[in-house]
């Protein structure tokens, strides 16, 4: 089989995948009750990486590893413009969202972003001082960054960012 066939078996398959994680994606998170529509939007970022010393603090300061929503960073979370998605998928938002955290609840709360190259799954749970627009700051562990350092790839990638409206009431920040 040559080369070529074999990735456009591959990108077919992924485009399945991509479906099938549209269609039953919902009813695993939400009761089928509670969700009355989602939106799609395919986006094209720009692509950093950060580890919980990306920002300065030390372990054992006070919140060293923690997101803005309050939650332990790991593997899979995004640090995004909450803003700027927002307004791209229609949803509230505050210019002055760190005094109104709540006005964001949407977009940390009721989004999957899928990494339509490698089919990858993140959860947006950060924003970045640094991050504005159209781009991702992917978490990831020291170990992960040590070992992955020269092969990181920080040119811009497809995502597709799927928002679930929820009937039910959101979660709230700490």
């Amino acid at each position: 089989m040559n080369l070529s066939l074999k990735k456009s078996i591959l990108i077919g398959l992924g485009s399945i995948i991509v479906w099938l994680l549209i269609v039953f994606i919902p009813p695993l998170f939400f009761k089928k009750e509670h969700v009355h529509a989602y939106k799609l939007l395919e986006e094209t970022c720009k692509i950093t990486y950060y580890t919980n010393e990306s920002d300065g603090l030390k372990k054992g300061d006070k919140g060293f590893g923690i997101t803005f929503t309050g939650i332990k960073t790991r593997p899979g979370i995004l640090a995004i413009d909450p803003v700027y998605f927002s307004k791209k998928l229609g949803l509230p938002y505050s210019k002055h969202w760190h005094q109104h955290k709540q006005a964001l609840a949407p977009i940390f709360w009721n989004t999957i972003w899928i990494d339509i190259n490698t089919h990858k799954t993140f959860l947006a749970r950060d924003v970045g001082g640094m991050v504005r627009g159209a781009h991702l700051d992917i978490f990831l562990s020291q170990e992960q960054y040590r070992s992955r350092k020269k092969k990181l790839n920080s040119q811009p990638r497809k995502f597709m960012i799927i928002y679930f409206d929820s009937k039910k009431e959101l979660k709230t920040f700490p």
